[in-house]
């Protein structure tokens, strides 16, 4: 069996990270998330725009960016009564138009991934993805699903969805729970609570223009912080070439987060 390739991946991080986050809007990124939506594409396209998209994951063949993503979705996906990652990959396609089968034998076999035809541009297909969209995500985007909206003119819908669950290792203490002042990033000030804790032997590091720090969770992952230094900006580290390769750990010492 392939071993996904961390590398690969985190070098489509770095590409992609300055494009989403070029202004100062506040957004959730996965780049496992589009990287394995990507590669659905890949299948369901040919020629120049194939390539392209190719091009972008950095892989050269089909084969091997099939055994990637199928090895990632074996290795991340787990479901503990403490810790959960859930996977989900779904294709929804125009029920009036007529789709090769081996593609979607292909996204059932490699990527994991259902396939459905569905009315577009109706309020069942709306709530068929919905329905879907729930179910992996365990109703946490109930409000943002109703939301979805197809059109007649839709022919292929992809969705990707990770659901994931975890506890601190180390629990903060609600006793340790404090007021202290939240500046935002139009220069208002507001008091809100702050949890906090102070870890012996968590990973931190220190680099140009930023400090980070990490917890550890229950089911062996970890969670980084990262803090710009005054006067720098979220955007400017996102910006840099390989931050993603630089920002990482590398000391171990006693620090409060």
């Amino acid at each position: 069996d392939a071993e996904p390739d961390g590398g690969a991946v985190l070098a489509f991080a770095d590409r992609t990270l300055g494009k989403i986050f070029a202004d100062s809007e506040n957004r959730v990124y996965s780049p496992i998330s589009l990287y394995v939506a990507l590669s659905m594409l890949t299948e369901m396209t040919a020629g120049e725009t194939k390539q392209q998209v190719m091009d972008l994951l950095g892989v050269s063949d089909s084969e091997t960016i099939r055994q990637w993503t199928k090895a990632l979705w074996q290795q991340l996906y787990h479901d503990e009564q403490d810790s959960a990652l859930w996977l989900g990959n779904a294709a929804f396609l125009n029920e009036n138009m007529a789709f090769h089968k081996e593609p979607l034998d292909v996204l059932a076999e490699d990527y994991y991934a259902s396939s459905y035809q569905v009315p577009m541009g109706s309020k069942a297909a709306d709530k068929a993805i919905a329905a879907w969209l729930n179910r992996q995500t365990n109703d946490l985007l109930a409000d943002d699903t109703k939301a979805i909206e197809t059109k007649e003119s839709d022919l292929l819908r992809l969705y990707n969805t990770i659901y994931y669950k975890a506890a601190w290792q180390a629990a903060f203490f609600e006793g340790a729970t404090k007021q202290d002042i939240f500046t935002v990033a139009d220069g208002t000030e507001q008091r809100t609570d702050f949890m906090h804790i102070s870890i012996e032997g968590a990973p931190v590091a220190r680099g140009e223009g930023y400090r980070c720090a990490s917890l550890y969770l229950k089911d062996g992952g970890e969670m980084t912080f990262y803090l710009p230094d005054e006067g720098v900006t979220v955007e400017e580290l996102l910006q840099r070439k390989n931050i993603l390769s630089e920002l990482l750990p590398v000391n171990a010492e006693e620090v409060r987060v």
